[in-house]
């Protein structure tokens, strides 16, 4: 009787320390997961006053029902001062431009000196980034490229 309680509690405890191996590998999958799913940042523009870098990332919000791959933007003021940048996108989706032929908004990012804002929480509105594909398959729209244009500093 003896025995059999050890061997119990030995099974139970080697199920449990099993358990426990799989969710740290669940674990590390899934952040493995998360980091393919964002790559690194790539230049767009660069100067003597500004860089303009994306990247791509899966925004997902469950409680929206969303889940689709993003353009995100940081820039970065290269000076000691102040800086204002205005800016025009042409965007490309299944081979049609949208802003080709008449520049459908005038995006403003202002910085301090030295300052790099990019998307996050607070920095979310459409200056920080593209949409580029649903990846629920609820929108067709694929995003095949994109053009910063009619960039101007202040």
């Amino acid at each position: 009787m003896k025995l059999n309680l050890i061997l119990i509690a030995f099974v139970f405890f080697a199920v449990i320390n099993l358990s426990a191996k799989n969710c740290i590998i669940l674990k590390e999958k899934n952040k493995a997961l998360a980091i393919k799913q964002e790559s690194i940042w790539k230049t767009e523009y660069k100067d003597d006053f500004i860089l303009i870098q994306s990247k791509t990332v899966v925004y997902d919000s469950p409680s929206d029902g969303i889940k689709h791959e993003r353009i995100v933007f940081k820039y970065t003021n290269l000076t000691k001062q102040s800086l204002t940048i205005s800016f025009n996108r042409n965007l490309f989706y299944n081979g049609k431009c949208y802003g080709c032929e008449q520049p459908e908004r005038k995006y403003t990012v202002q910085l301090t000196a030295l300052e790099t804002k990019e998307y996050s929480d607070k920095n979310k509105n459409q200056e920080y980034f593209i949409f580029s594909k649903d990846l629920q398959g609820f929108i067709t729209n694929t995003l095949d490229t994109f053009h910063i244009v009619n960039l101007e500093k202040k």
